[in-house]
């Protein structure tokens, strides 16, 4: 386990821990952006790309929990 961060790599086993660490990743990322810029534009910019991020994992995130959940059809 990394102390700095308190990631340990080895635990991420399946696809939801990992897009979590993704997200987490790029909003840290966005929201550095987001805090640094100069202009109302750049932050209206940064912003949106957070919330598309956002939304977008969520989405396939869903997507994913539909496809696993429907029965499979076994046709003998």
């Amino acid at each position: 386990m990394n102390k700095r961060n308190g990631i340990d790599p080895a635990k991420i086993s399946g696809p939801y821990s990992l897009l979590a660490v993704m997200l987490l990743v790029a909003e840290i990322l966005f929201a550095i952006w987001f805090y640094k810029s100069q202009s109302s534009v750049e932050r209206t910019i940064a912003g949106s790309i957070m919330a598309l991020v956002f939304i977008c994992l969520m989405l396939f995130v869903l997507k994913m929990n539909r496809t696993t959940d429907q029965p499979k059809n076994v046709n003998d």
